[in-house]
């Protein structure tokens, strides 16, 4: 096969038959596909050149000048079917409904500024990872360019926005309980869509949001770990009993019953689900081969989840214990309780989660306060002793 370039296409020469054609591979607006034929190279070319003529008549008629920006991110893409890869042009499609159709910068372009572009940038950069906002970037820039291509003329230069991640005090965040409580059903609802190849998988989501267990943590619980009549579970094979709420240990004996987990390992009738008689212990939350889901799987899937609850992506496992002994202290439940009941080394570092859930959610100030306040009150040598660290810590910054 010989290949020869026109001025923007490219015709190959093939022997079909016993007989030569000069074929081409044209694209049309919807994306259909048509394998245009000629006998020599010049009939090739004309034939390109018609399809080619009524492809720019229906760009020419197009207002572009009229267009909001998903409108003109369809338009891109449309634009440049055959040109990009079919999963590039899926991808861009996803960031588009994720990102801009619900956005405030989704407006017509020509009257876009860059202070709302700017900001659009900053409210993501906390539910975004870089590589996110970098996907996000190069499209806005493309598509710009293709819009001024097009005649659009724009208020400002979209190479001035600053799309480096802006550093925060927040760190990672730590969810509300009403957004621990969204993320739980997203959980729950992807277990009825049946979407994931491993149900486990997300069973130990659910688990860890109402247990306050991370992930990566309860992925190594197994069978022998589980004391469910006094609601107690030893994590890691170490000596320390994790208290688990009670709606959590009614929800494993459910499990457990319908054979969603292998807890006691038996249905019913005393027989062992799917597990071999001689087997005595097994990772509960595992994959289909009774093992432990890799930590990869466990990041993914938790992408995954706070992608489908539109939460940010900040999120960490880690994060979410947190939210879970906020939402137990926001309760009522006592410093002291939640501290015995699930493995916190020392009390004051309670009190450091909740100061820490305070700065990203200022609205909650009044609520933390007096929980930290009662806490002082009941153990005035644990203020004491707080109150100096931070002198020192003052004095060493000035």
């Amino acid at each position: 096969m010989i290949n020869m370039k026109t001025e923007t296409k490219e015709i190959s020469h093939l022997l079909v038959k016993g007989n030569y054609y000069y074929i081409y591979d044209f694209v049309h607006i919807d994306g259909r596909r048509e394998r245009i034929y000629g006998k020599t190279e010049e009939e090739t070319r004309r034939k390109v050149a018609e399809l080619e003529q009524k492809k720019m008549e229906y760009w020419n008629s197009i207002d572009f000048k009229s267009k909001k920006l998903a409108e003109m991110i369809d338009y891109y893409v449309q634009f440049h079917r055959g040109d990009i890869h079919g999963k590039k042009l899926q991808a861009i499609l996803s960031l588009k409904k994720t990102h801009f159709e619900k956005s405030e910068i989704n407006r017509l372009v020509n009257e876009l500024t860059l202070e709302e572009v700017q900001k659009f940038y900053d409210s993501i950069q906390r539910n975004c990872t870089p590589a996110k906002i970098k996907q996000v970037h190069q499209l806005l820039e493309n598509v710009f360019a293709f819009a001024m291509e097009h005649g659009t003329v724009m208020l400002f230069d979209y190479h001035e926005i600053d799309t480096q991640k802006k550093e925060t005090s927040e760190g990672r965040y730590i969810l509300t309980p009403s957004e621990l409580e969204k993320l739980k059903k997203v959980c729950e609802d992807s277990l009825d869509e049946d979407i994931m190849k491993s149900r486990r998988g997300i069973l130990l989501y659910i688990f860890g949001i109402r247990s306050g267990i991370p992930v990566a943590m309860g992925a190594k619980i197994q069978n022998t770990d589980f004391d469910l009549e006094n609601g107690i579970v030893r994590i890691s094979k170490s000596k320390n009993e994790y208290h688990l709420p009670k709606e959590c240990v009614d929800w494993l004996k459910k499990c457990d019953k319908d054979g969603e987990l292998y807890i006691t390992g038996k249905n019913s009738n005393g027989r062992y689900r799917g597990l071999a008689p001689d087997k005595t212990e097994w990772y509960v939350f595992s994959n289909t081969d009774l093992e432990c889901l890799p930590v990869m799987t466990q990041v993914h899937q938790l992408n995954y989840f706070l992608e489908r609850a539109e939460l940010p992506y900040s999120t960490t496992f880690k994060t979410i214990r947190k939210a879970f002994i906020v939402k137990e202290l926001l309760n009522g439940v006592s410093v002291e309780d939640v501290c015995q009941r699930y493995c916190l080394w020392y009390k004051g570092q309670a009190q450091k989660i909740l100061e820490e859930y305070q700065i990203q959610h200022p609205e909650s100030e009044e609520q933390i306060r007096q929980i930290i306040e009662e806490y002082h009150k009941s153990h005035p040598v644990a203020a004491r002793k707080l109150g100096k660290k931070r002198g020192k810590a003052s004095e060493t910054t000035e």
